[in-house]
């Protein structure tokens, strides 16, 4: 039989990765939403024909 210690702490360790896993999908997911949004204001800035690296200067700086 296992000590109670010894199954909080692999508990514990569970949670902890559980959490680490789930904050590096946020991190992603808030990336990918952030390139997305500077593709998209940077494609505007393309459209009033500015060169790609003023509309991706603008674009970034703007957000």
């Amino acid at each position: 039989m296992e000590d109670p210690i010894s199954m909080v702490a692999r508990r514990l360790l569970l949670i902890i990765d559980r959490m680490s896993l789930s904050s590096q999908g946020l991190a992603a997911f808030g990336a990918f939403i952030s390139m997305l949004v500077v593709g998209t204001v940077g494609f505007h800035y393309l459209e009033r024909d500015w060169n790609w690296v003023e509309a991706f200067y603008f674009s970034t700086y703007t957000l």
